[in-house]
């Protein structure tokens, strides 16, 4: 993707929205430069393991059976090949090793088969959503990763650590989601856990009428700063995976 102008940015996410807030200027180093962020090899793992939820909801729902362990750990090691030929940049694979990595990946891909997949009777998978930015000319996209009968939200994840309440009672993606469906809703994260010894969480919150009024302005907020051209630096952890590492920071202890 080459350069581009704020003007032809004609949809925000939860993601984007959350990456310009964090710092604006690697925002506008990925989204209008063109230059992507290397990948770390936690987000390698998450996304795999997200597919197969997908997968595997879609399958039940067509022949009422889920994956056995063979096809799951088949399916998973297909899309870790896939994903990590997916990138041109190097991948940081953090503390683990690439093969270390691919391990974890099943090994938490097991837990969800094991103690999340049976929970959910999704209405729909990967659900997309697109609503207009109030006084702007964008929209807001989202997927959600499994719609219940009943309304609910869910969302597979895998992190590092436990998800505080705190955490998930202030998480934009959520939030996201209720402006996205334009009611209040219900969401479950459905984690899977890479600590010395992995385990699985079950995490909810809501979001009311309150939150999507909240959502809706920061939406249009974020839109008018980036027709501004406004795009400050925020050094931090984000910095690590960030393409202006090298030239943006370089110079701040010289």
């Amino acid at each position: 993707m080459g350069q581009r102008t704020p003007q032809e940015i004609d949809h925000l996410s939860a993601s984007s929205i959350k990456s310009y807030l964090g710092c604006a200027k690697s925002w506008e180093a990925n989204y209008l430069r063109g230059l992507k962020s290397p990948w770390s090899g936690a987000l390698v793992r998450g996304r795999v393991v997200d597919e197969l939820s997908t997968r595997n909801w879609r399958q039940r729902a067509q022949t009422g059976r889920d994956m056995g362990t063979e096809e799951t750990r088949a399916y998973i090691g297909e899309r870790f090949r896939v994903a990590v030929g997916e990138t041109d940049l190097p991948i940081d694979w953090g503390r683990l090793s690439q093969d270390e990595t691919l391990a974890s990946t099943l090994e938490l891909a097991d837990l969800h088969m094991t103690y999340h997949a049976q929970l959910v009777d999704p209405e729909a998978t990967q659900l997309r959503f697109e609503v207009p930015i109030p006084g702007a000319r964008r929209t807001v996209v989202g997927f959600l990763d499994a719609l219940g009968r009943d309304g609910t939200v869910y969302d597979v994840k895998t992190g590092g650590r436990k998800l505080a309440q705190r955490d998930a009672d202030q998480d934009l993606q959520a939030t996201a989601y209720a402006y996205g469906l334009g009611r209040p809703i219900e969401f479950v994260w459905l984690r899977c856990v890479a600590a010395k010894e992995p385990f699985t969480e079950i995490v909810t919150s809501t979001r009311g009428e309150p939150a999507i009024d909240w959502f809706g302005e920061l939406a249009a907020s974020v839109s008018t700063l980036i027709d501004a051209g406004s795009y400050p630096a925020n050094p931090g952890w984000r910095c690590n995976f960030c393409p202006l590492k090298a030239t943006c920071v370089a110079s701040l202890t010289t």
